[in-house]
């Protein structure tokens, strides 16, 4: 048996959504929620916006998704 790896945008509810749709059909024998990036590095008061969401979306948004 090859297990073939998923990998999906976790900061993307729709690319975490057809993922699980392509897995679950199948079957699940092991899933890995870990997702992370540096986050913006530079002084607080120079952080955009965009920066922070990013961050966000991948380090905190994705565990809900």
């Amino acid at each position: 048996m090859v297990l073939q790896p998923s990998v999906s945008d976790v900061s993307n509810p729709n690319a975490v959504d057809a993922m699980f749709d392509e897995i679950l059909p199948g079957c699940l024998y092991i899933l890995v929620n870990n997702a992370g990036i540096g986050g913006p590095t530079q002084s607080v008061e120079d952080v955009t916006n965009e920066k922070w969401r990013a961050c966000i979306s991948v380090c905190i948004d994705s565990q809900f998704y």
